[in-house]
């Protein structure tokens, strides 16, 4: 995997527990937006790995959802292919979504 697609991965991973650390905190965008003095905009941006998270926004973020930081980073470990697909099924999307998300990963960590 190349340096660009490297940290695209790290912030979609990134992205993808602050999505599942607030559902689990029940909180909606709009709430985690104001309280980080963002917009939700730039919350859905974050989540789905297009906006980078700040490492002042990942601190603030882990006090609001009472976790600690390491919970929203990625491991340092290498995932498998089967890790990630039980990773995908935890967010909790439609199958289709799934597929594609771990044919997306199959070709990115192929490389």
């Amino acid at each position: 995997m190349g340096s660009e697609q490297a940290v695209d991965a790290f912030y979609m991973h990134v992205g993808d527990k602050v999505r599942f650390h607030r559902k689990r905190a029940g909180m909606d965008q709009e709430t985690l937006a104001r309280h980080l003095n963002l917009s939700r905009t730039t919350i859905i941006n974050i989540e789905k790995g297009r906006q980078r998270l700040s490492l002042e926004h990942a601190w603030l973020t882990s006090k609001i959802l009472n976790i600690s930081i390491e919970n929203i980073l990625p491991s340092t470990e290498m995932k498998t292919i089967e890790d990630w697909k039980n990773e995908v099924q935890k967010v909790g999307v439609n199958k289709q979504t799934e597929k594609a998300v771990i044919k997306w990963i199959s070709k990115v960590t192929s490389k």
